[in-house]
């Protein structure tokens, strides 16, 4: 019973001690493609043109194929990155609910295998005994 408040303590630690400024959060803006990237290899990406803390901005956006012109929605990053801007298009990306989805499954995974431990440790000490 000792292993199992130890190890909910511990995850409740882990839990309130998770970096938060390692998630990085997104705004929504419209951009415009202005140069269409070839879809070959895996840096394929287009450029975009949209307004950024106040002025426009060339950006390179996550994603290719798309034709000059075109307007798309976009995921600008919070805080801005220093040097190059990287955009994705808006709805593809990990959302912060889903990271605290994940934090939240990972406790509850760690809690039920000390669960489980617990009481195979039980079961076992009562066939012995």
């Amino acid at each position: 019973m000792l292993a199992f408040a130890l190890v909910a303590v511990l995850a409740v630690f882990g839990w309130l001690l998770w970096p938060r400024d390692a998630f990085v959060t997104y705004r929504p803006a419209r951009a415009t493609v202005v140069q269409a990237g070839e879809c070959v290899g895996l840096q394929a990406r287009d450029l975009v043109r949209l307004e950024f803390r106040g002025r426009l901005t060339v950006a390179e956006l996550d994603g290719c194929g798309h034709p000059p012109g075109e307007v798309l929605v976009v995921e600008v990053p919070q805080p801005a990155p220093a040097g190059e801007l990287t955009v994705r298009l808006a709805g593809t990306g990990v959302s912060v609910g889903s990271i605290t989805e994940q934090r939240l499954a990972a406790v509850l995974t760690v809690l039920a295998g000390a669960a489980g431990a617990v009481l195979a440790w039980r079961v076992r000490t009562r066939r012995l005994g």
